[in-house]
Formats: C-alpha cells, sequence, structure tokens
C-alpha cells in the first residue's frame, strides 16, 4: 500500500511542477501570446529549460501514476487497456520533452514535425486512457463511490480536446484552446494522483480487492 500512495505522491508532485513552470513562464514570457503560441514555443529562447525540465517531469510523473493505478485496481481487460493508453501517452510527454521544438516562424524541421507529431497523438489516447479508467472504477467496489468525477473530469476533457482540434483547423486562437485543454487533462491527472496518495487499501495478490474503511463508507452512500 505505501508503495501505491508513493506513486500517487510522484504522479502529484510531476503534474503539480509542470504546472507551476507553465505559470511561472507566462508571467516571465510576456513575448509568448497565450492566445496564438503553443505552450511548446516556452522550449525556446529564455527559461526553455523550465518547459523541458517540467515536461519531463510531468511525463514521469504519468508514468508513475499508471503504475499505481495499475496495483490499485482488480485485474481485468479494462484495467490493462487503460494502463497501455495512459502509459503510451505518458511515454509521448517524455518524448516530447526530449524532441526540439521549431522556433515561432522558422521552417519545419523533421524534429519539430515529430515533436508535433507527438503531441497530437498523445492528447486522444490519453483521453482513451481517462474513459477506460472510469468505466473500470465504476465496476470496482473500491473506486466506485469516485467514478462519477472521473467521468466528468474525463468529458470535460473531451469538450477541451474538440475545442483544441476545432481551433487548430480554423486557426482561431489555437494557444488558448491548447492550454484548455491540457489544462483539463491536468485535472484529471491531479485529482486520480491524489485519490492514490491518500488511499489506503489496495488489490492483493490475488487479485482480492482489500477496501479501506473510508472507502467502503463512501460505497454504502453511493
Amino acid at each position: 500500500m505505501r508503495q501505491v500512495r508513493l506513486l500517487g505522491l510522484a504522479g502529484l508532485l510531476g503534474a503539480s511542477l509542470f504546472t507551476v513552470a507553465l505559470l511561472v513562464l507566462h508571467v516571465a514570457r510576456a513575448e509568448v501570446d497565450w492566445t496564438r503560441h503553443y505552450v511548446s514555443d516556452f522550449a525556446n529562447g529564455s527559461l526553455g529549460w523550465m518547459f523541458v525540465s517540467g515536461t519531463m517531469l510531468h511525463g514521469l510523473g504519468n508514468l508513475a501514476l499508471t503504475l499505481g493505478l495499475y496495483r490499485s485496481l482488480e485485474p481485468g481487460a479494462l484495467r490493462e487497456g487503460a494502463v497501455v493508453f495512459f502509459g503510451l501517452a505518458a511515454a509521448g510527454i517524455v518524448a516530447a520533452a526530449l524532441v526540439p521544438v521549431d522556433p515561432t516562424g522558422s521552417l519545419p524541421s523533421l524534429a519539430g514535425l515529430v515533436h508535433r507529431a507527438i503531441v497530437i497523438a498523445a492528447f486522444p489516447i490519453e483521453l482513451v486512457a481517462l474513459v477506460l479508467f472510469s468505466i473500470a472504477f465504476a465496476r470496482q467496489r473500491a473506486w466506485r463511490a469516485r467514478a462519477g468525477s472521473s467521468f466528468a473530469l474525463s468529458a470535460v476533457a473531451a469538450l477541451g480536446l474538440i475545442g483544441f482540434f476545432l481551433a487548430v483547423y480554423a486557426n482561431a486562437i489555437p494557444g488558448a484552446a491548447e492550454r484548455l485543454a491540457l489544462g483539463s487533462f491536468l485535472a484529471w491527472e491531479l485529482w486520480a494522483a491524489l485519490v492514490l496518495a491518500r488511499q489506503s487499501g489496495r488489490v492483493n495478490e490475488e487479485g482480492e480487492s482489500t477496501v479501506s474503511p473510508d472507502s467502503a463508507h463512501e460505497d454504502s452512500r453511493s
């Protein structure tokens, strides 16, 4: 159980540090227009290391969250599918931190195209994971009381992603739309990591759920 809580704390730390880095960069780098420029544009110029480091920590934190959710949930196809998709998205975040970003106004490079492709793919892949996790939560006693919150946050993430893709297609404030989408996904990640960090029950080696008293109490009221 201690290990699951530590993995939750790692996920919470990664997403929180990334959020703080973005807030600092938006204040310190006023030349990056939040309505037109993507957050990846912070990678170039002053304090670029802060964005790259924050993105890397975010990805690593999500990998820890992936493992924590895997160990917390009972075995089953939904758990396996959700973990695979969430792990792929987390690995994509790490890869995006490592691949250089094209400077604003420059001609597209191979590295820049790869970076963009990774980011575009990571969003829908993670959304699939959020939906699968939500369904899995609803079917497991220890998580059932929290399934509603997961579904609600997943719906917000879906709306944010649709808005982002529409904004990119129409070339209308794509930067603002990306930030809204990113914030909606971060909300689910922070919520899930916080739940794990506070959890006091887990699934044992035989796949039997060990439910914490507070989870059981919440269950009885649902």
